[in-house]
């Protein structure tokens, strides 16, 4: 029986087969394949993901009426890849949160402009740049403002990235979840200066209607 010849070379396997194995047994041949087959690793091992996270985590917790910045992240870009235009969409909960900007994390080289819909909770982002990007990188700030407590999540709907005329989509898109904490103890101090105001106010209103009696029945006496 004549000897089986197997070249591995980048992860592709060649089998150089004379014609007098025309005998070898089938299964062995399956076997050599799958064995070296297992070398090749996929392709979205290493895919590309981006993110929304704030200091590193994907998990955030600002106190109710409090404004918040969290970051939009892309990762993992193929070797040889780069990015000259972004486009994206997230949703949050608009019972929960309101977005009241965003900004680019890059200087003037790459432009953003953006449409949000607080009512139906939809944020949507283009950005285009001269200046191709091709590491890893914080792309945009996105201020939101907390509502009332509870649990939401800021998801990534939408995203896809161009190298030149090449669309390409992610990988992974990663969500933030965002623990809205409420007040321990106490009250809510109102934001409107009136209602800051009108307990004072009425205290007094009430020192001066008390104050105006004492004098009118001083007056009788």
């Amino acid at each position: 029986m004549a000897n089986v010849i197997c070249i591995v070379k980048a992860e592709v396997m060649v089998v150089v087969m004379p014609m007098t194995t025309a005998k070898l047994p089938l299964t062995l041949l399956l076997m050599a394949l799958i064995i070296f087959g297992g070398l090749v690793s996929p392709a979205s091992a290493n895919g590309i993901t981006i993110s929304v996270e704030a200091k590193g985590s994907s998990k955030i917790t600002p106190a109710v009426s409090s404004k918040f910045w969290v970051e939009v992240w892309i990762r993992n870009l193929p070797q040889g890849q780069q990015i000259t235009q972004l486009d994206l969409t997230l949703t949050f909960d608009p019972g929960q949160l309101e977005e009241v900007l965003f900004v680019s994390a890059f200087d003037m080289t790459w432009l953003f402009t953006g449409q949000v819909d607080n009512v139906a909770g939809t944020l949507v982002i283009h950005g285009s740049g001269s200046t191709p990007i091709q590491d890893d990188r914080q792309w945009l700030w996105i201020y939101f403002h907390c509502l009332k407590p509870g649990v939401s999540t800021i998801n990534i709907v939408s995203a896809q990235w161009k190298n030149g005329e090449v669309t390409n989509s992610f990988s992974t898109l990663i969500p933030a979840t965002v623990t809205q904490m409420g007040p321990v103890g106490g009250v809510v101090i109102p934001t409107s200066k009136l209602e800051i105001l009108t307990p004072y106010l009425a205290l007094v209103g009430l020192v001066a209607a008390v104050s105006a009696v004492v004098v009118v029945k001083k007056r009788r006496d």
